[in-house]
């Protein structure tokens, strides 16, 4: 037990003082590392209060490494604050001395514990809703940023020279893929003139047809109405093969998005309506201009070179985790991957006789766009988009805190496209497949049973939701039919 947890136990929630290490975690191709907290959803740095007769710079580094799974090398003294006061959802109340330092140097794979529910490179020109006793912190460090001039011109000016002849002002980068398994790169680009556009650079499986796809989309939801940055080729009218930082990319370039995204509203309920209404309606287009799958298709894999879909990787995992659960979990957890195979198997006989569309097949808050007075305008960033099943497409989209809830939220969205999009008897009938195909052994599931650790009880529930979801009677057919 810590020792603010066993101090806790003492004074109750009344007000104490404590120190805490916290670091802003920099990279010049990424960004800035942030976490979203568990308790209140907000961004932060990674950090925390210091054990008793703990050093600042040793408890720094257990901090990360327990928040990120990243190991952190020399760290500089970047500023001390002190009265930081703190009330936490709980009603601890806390006032801090905040010892913050500086990083540029780490190594390891990136990986949240309990305490964050999301970690995330961002680049300082777009950031989040942060913490507001951190919010100073990072004003600074933009501050000081901006006074060094840090940008390096290295391959980027030579990337830009294949989408424009004018002179250019400035321009930053974003990395937003993940490992070199994934490598993607946003290049935002002013020009002297002013005109602002983005050039990414994307390697892997993407392909000059899946840019074309991507471009397509784009334009389709254009045509419905909705503002999407449009996707443009090269001075040359193509998305040219590049060598880029040690990797083999294609890059394209896309008008600058003149709308915010949305992560800076809290109660985002609203825009989950606009995009099941946008959804059913992309829907009811049966667009059928490619056969390339989207991120979320079932039985085919977007990239060709991995063996599996994403759902059965995830349920391959769970079958794999459950391995280190205590024996007396096993037969009900052999039972339900035997139930998600025997669902997976049935539902293959028929889905590819469901209708098909093409979506853009993203819409978390980081691509929906909206006005000043937050209304929905649009989404922005393609390059997951391709040919999928409604259904499919917003059981995926749609995960809630718990498996319940989350089948709530569905018929909540199909009740809404069923004014703007007429489901097939086909569909009602393949409905609850492929419910319990996608939901009851996703990661999120997984990960509350990595959480749950050795507490045994809370992995008895955990397991007894997920399997009540693979056999429970949902009525899809009432809502479907509108």
């Amino acid at each position: 037990m810590s020792y603010i947890s066993e101090l806790r136990k003492y004074v109750g929630h009344r007000p104490i003082m404590s120190a805490a290490s916290m670091c802003i975690l920099y990279d010049k191709e990424k960004g800035i590392l942030l976490e979203k907290r568990s308790d209140n959803g907000l961004w932060c740095v990674p950090g925390g209060g210091l054990e008793l007769g703990e050093d600042q710079e040793a408890g720094l580094r257990r901090e990360v490494k327990e928040e990120t799974n990243l190991d952190i090398e020399n760290p500089q003294l970047f500023t001390v604050r002190a009265n930081v006061h703190m009330v936490y959802p709980n009603q601890d109340e806390v006032y801090y001395t905040d010892i913050v330092y500086l990083v540029t140097e780490y190594s390891g794979e990136l990986k949240p514990d309990k305490e964050s529910v999301e970690l995330r490179w961002f680049d300082l020109g777009h950031l989040p809703e942060i913490m507001a006793t951190q919010i100073d912190y990072i004003r600074m460090f933009k501050e000081k940023i901006e006074k060094e001039n840090v940008i390096e011109y290295r391959e980027e000016q030579d990337i830009i020279r294949l989408f424009t002849t004018e002179k250019v002002k400035e321009y930053r980068t974003l990395y937003s893929g993940h490992g070199d398994e994934d490598f993607r790169e946003a290049i935002f680009v002013t020009l002297a003139n002013g005109e602002r556009f983005v050039i990414k650079v994307a390697g892997n499986w993407t392909t000059q047809e899946h840019i074309r796809v991507w471009q397509r989309c784009a334009q389709e939801y254009i045509d419905l109405g909705y503002f999407c940055p449009r996707i443009l080729t090269s001075l040359a009218g193509d998305f040219p093969p590049v060598e880029y930082k040690g990797h083999s990319c294609f890059a394209f370039a896309e008008e600058y998005a003149k709308y915010k995204t949305a992560e800076h509203i809290k109660n985002r309920r609203y825009l989950w309506d606009e995009m099941y209404k946008m959804t059913a309606r992309v829907a009811a287009k049966k667009f059928d201009y490619t056969d390339i799958p989207s991120a979320y298709a079932l039985y085919t894999p977007l990239d060709p070179e991995d063996e599996v879909d994403e759902v059965t990787e995830n349920a391959l995992y769970f079958q794999e985790y459950c391995k280190k659960l205590p024996e007396r979990f096993k037969g009900q957890t052999d039972r339900m991957f035997r139930r998600w195979q025997e669902n997976y198997n049935k539902l293959k006989e028929t889905y590819y006789d469901l209708p098909f569309s093409v979506f853009q097949a993203d819409f978390g808050e980081t691509n929906v766009l909206v006005d000043e007075d937050g209304a929905f305008v649009g989404v922005l960033d393609f390059n997951c988009a391709g040919r999928d099943n409604f259904l499919n497409y917003v059981f995926r989209e749609i995960n809630a805190k718990t498996l319940e809830q989350t089948a709530d939220e569905i018929l909540r969205a199909l009740r809404i496209a069923s004014e703007y999009y007429t489901f097939s008897e086909a569909e009602i009938e393949a409905a609850p497949l492929i419910f319990r195909c996608v939901k009851p052994l996703w990661y999120c599931s997984v990960s509350d049973l990595e959480n749950a650790g050795e507490d045994l009880e809370a992995v008895q529930k955990i397991l007894d939701s997920m399997e009540y979801a693979q056999t429970r009677e949902i009525d899809f057919r009432s809502v479907m039919r509108g």
